[in-house]
């Protein structure tokens, strides 16, 4: 690792961010925020996005996530020519990093492909027919040449009401194997993780679940539960895990592959 670089914590996600830390002199004008630029690297072109703080003082810091591309957050009187000198620096890392995302979405059209519980359902578009999957083929109430944002917008309130219904269902009965009682079992829209366990007994789970197959969705219930009993990563804690899911490495390594699926969606 060079001198005054560092890594972030990675999200669930597997993206990371780096920040170079040095002072930057503030003698220069400030530069207009959001400008993209890019650089030649081996051959390798790096297109990247630049946003500004004035709160930001002393790093400039770069983040590769599937939403967004290559990001640098810098201060605002950073020169345009430092902030490439720290980009071309980590270069190497860069193009790792952008080797691991996932590819962008399919178009949403009829006949796409979108995951359920570790298959892929093939999709249809009817007005006047109630949103169901059936035999493989889920079918959306919305018109054939309705926009895409609309097919969207419909995709994702059928997948929220299929999680609203399943995930909690799978949460309560593995808590009653289990003995133990969660203050509250909630369904949120959370980027980076599958789910989490608060200190008041909460738990938290990400509407994605449903596109994971059941037995991934059941690992991340009994992982979250046992946090009930566990409030850290002990062997104590992954004692518990395996007396409830003997299989509970190759349950993760499901969930692992569904990943990608978390991050597009």
């Amino acid at each position: 690792m060079p001198a005054g670089v560092r890594d972030l914590p990675e999200g669930h996600d597997q993206t990371a961010a780096i920040a170079y830390t040095r002072a930057v002199p503030r003698t220069t004008r400030p530069e207009a925020a959001g400008e993209q630029a890019r650089i030649e690297v081996d051959g390798a072109t790096i297109a990247y996005s630049v946003v500004r703080s004035r709160r930001r003082r002393k790093t400039i810091e770069i983040s590769v996530r599937p939403a967004e591309g290559v990001r640098v957050s810098a201060p605002a009187f950073a020169s345009r020519a430092e902030v490439a000198a720290v980009v071309a620096k980590r270069a190497h890392w860069i193009l790792a990093r952008l080797a691991t995302l996932p590819p962008p979405s399919p178009a949403l059209t009829p006949g796409s492909s979108v995951p359920f519980r570790g298959e892929q359902l093939t999709l249809l578009l009817e007005p006047g027919v109630e949103p169901r999957a059936l035999d493989g083929v889920l079918r959306l109430m919305v018109e054939p040449g309705a926009a895409e944002a609309a097919v969207a917008a419909e995709l994702r309130t059928w997948y929220l009401g299929r999680a609203n219904d399943l995930i909690p269902a799978v949460v309560r009965a593995w808590a009653e194997r289990m003995g133990v009682t969660p203050r509250a079992v909630l369904v949120r829209d959370q980027r980076r993780r599958w789910g989490s366990c608060a200190a008041d007994g909460t738990l938290r789970f990400n509407w994605r679940l449903v596109f994971v197959p059941p037995k991934a969705a059941e690992y991340v219930a009994v992982h979250e539960l046992a946090h009930l009993r566990h409030h850290d990563h002990s062997p104590a804690f992954w004692g518990e895990v395996a007396r409830w899911l003997p299989d509970w490495t190759e349950r993760r390594r499901l969930l692992r592959d569904g990943e990608s699926a978390l991050l597009r969606a």
